[in-house]
């Protein structure tokens, strides 16, 4: 599938650190929002890595700490897409 499994682990634990502190989502929410932040992690983290090559060393610890924020930052733009149209989800929902 094309994955790097460090750097999905570590998109994942951006994901999780996140959520400690957010009670307003539904479970499934959260879940949802922490896997995302895993796959926007291990797709993104290698355009970030080429962005910031002449700024970086070429030490590849650093590409897990790029795919935590990667993944951190994936997850709050998954929950603010939550906070922007969830009251249109729920209202579809209920509809159908």
């Amino acid at each position: 599938m094309g994955m790097d499994m460090a750097l999905l682990i570590a998109g994942l634990s951006g994901g999780l650190v996140s959520l400690r502190k957010d009670e307003k989502l539904a479970m499934w929410q959260k879940i949802l929002t922490v896997i995302s932040g895993g796959l926007i992690s291990t797709y993104l983290t290698p355009m970030f890595m080429l962005l910031l090559k002449g700024v970086l060393t070429e030490d590849s610890r650093l590409e897990y700490g790029v795919a935590f924020v990667v993944g951190y930052a994936g997850l709050k733009s998954i929950e603010l897409l939550f906070a922007k149209f969830g009251s249109t989800i729920n209202k579809t929902e209920r509809e159908i």
